[in-house]
């Protein structure tokens, strides 16, 4: 914030960069801690019946003579 205010003449073409440094951090906080995180459950539950498909498939067929589990 203070480059961003600087009214020297030597700090003016660092203004540019200051502001665009300052807007990305503001953007990527609640990136990083809320959208991804939240991404990444919503795709969880999405591919857990999937999951569980595998699982099941993977087991094979039960005899019949098998208990239930």
């Amino acid at each position: 914030m203070p480059m961003i205010y600087e009214p020297s003449f030597q700090a003016q073409f660092l203004v540019p960069m200051a502001i665009s440094l300052g807007y990305g951090i503001l953007m990527a906080t609640p990136l990083l801690l809320m959208a991804i995180p939240a991404t990444v459950m919503i795709l969880d539950d999405i591919a857990r019946p999937f999951r569980w498909l595998n699982r099941r498939a993977a087991a094979g067929p039960r005899s019949p003579t098998a208990p239930a589990e």
